[in-house]
């Protein structure tokens, strides 16, 4: 099929994950220069509003609360539903791309009366194939998650590869930007990401206390210690502080809504990261990352900047000091020095 013609409102879909939603932002991107600028609406959910609204190729996010329609009674979860189709039918989209494909969103895609609609193809997931009128592209479980998200959004006829922008895939405001410029110590520097939503996932404070005395002390870094909003954040952040014996040079930047979180670690030269949301903002503003993995699937997830680097092991206990260090002291010796302030 040729180029799809009068394309000028494009609607995605793609539910949960922060890290999910960042890494799908290439995939919009190219969208969107392939059909002349049309404007981009994301259907996504409420935890992931906060980065797709910061993405300069979306122009309207609709956030859904999937937890909370779960467990609300029947008739309000429907209402809310209701509600959801109405606005979708209403905004008369041309093209709906479903890069979730649950059953809830292929349903969603065909209610929505867009003239093209088009979904991924899961491999451990039904397809509802009649909400459809342009073919799938099929899970490729050997790819990583972007590359994948690519896949869908060339599927779509006249959409081109190199449509797909190399630039910033997220954009702070102005006033997480100057915050950002306050916390960040002159010279260089390496900030580490030290929570997770999941235990399972946070790496011990004592690791990454090792990694920023080595930082200070071998490479000549200051270091920024992140903290979001959350107490827990923050008492995990103060622990490695602590765990330096509060060495100058190792700095606390807590507190910090998701904005700022964006603006910090776009402001700094290298992010080592739990894997969790945050780890995916590095290599979307083009910041070198070294991403900690356990349990995960680094295949699907790593960050995947030419520069960036993982550790990985069965258990976050498993991962030694040394991996990290190791990676980190290998990629800052490539890091062009002009970059750094």
């Amino acid at each position: 099929m040729d180029k799809l013609a009068d394309i000028s409102s494009i609607l995605a879909i793609r539910l949960s994950g922060i890290g999910d939603v960042v890494l799908l932002l290439p995939a919009l991107a190219g969208l969107k220069a392939s059909f002349d600028g049309a404007s981009v609406t994301l259907i996504t959910g409420s935890q992931c509003a906060p980065v797709a609204q910061l993405c300069p190729y979306i122009d309207r996010v609709i956030p859904v609360d999937r937890r909370a329609l779960s467990q609300e009674p029947k008739l309000r979860a429907a209402g809310e539903i209701y509600r959801l189709v109405r606005e979708v039918r209403g905004s008369r989209f041309d093209l709906v791309v479903d890069f979730h494909s649950l059953r809830e969103t292929n349903l969603l895609a065909w209610l929505s009366g867009a003239s093209y609609r088009i979904g991924l193809q899961r491999s451990e997931r039904p397809y509802l194939g009649f909400c459809f009128n342009l073919d799938p592209a099929v899970q490729d479980n050997t790819l990583h998650i972007s590359e994948m998200f690519g896949r869908v959004a060339e599927n779509v006829p006249g959409c081109e590869r190199a449509a797909l922008t190399n630039g910033p895939m997220i954009e702070a405001p102005p006033a997480a930007k100057s915050i950002a410029a306050r916390l960040r110590p002159r010279g260089p520097t390496i900030a580490l990401n030290v929570g997770a939503s999941r235990a399972s996932r946070r790496w011990p404070a004592s690791r990454f206390a090792a990694v920023a005395v080595d930082a200070v002390t071998n490479l000549g870094a200051s270091v920024l210690v992140l903290a979001g909003a959350s107490e827990e954040e923050e008492a995990l952040a103060r622990e490695v502080l602590a765990g330096t014996g509060n060495l100058e040079g190792v700095h606390l930047a807590n507190g910090l809504s998701f904005s700022e979180v964006v603006a910090v670690i776009g402001s700094v030269d290298l992010l080592v990261s739990n894997d969790t949301g945050p780890m995916h903002i590095g290599p979307a503003l083009g910041v070198p990352t070294i991403g900690i993995f356990s349990g995960g699937s680094p295949r699907h997830y790593r960050p995947a900047g030419p520069l960036d680097r993982y550790a990985a092991g069965e258990s976050m206990d498993r991962i030694e000091t040394e991996q990290v260090i190791e990676a980190m002291q290998a990629v800052w010796q490539q890091i062009d020095p002009d970059r750094r302030p």
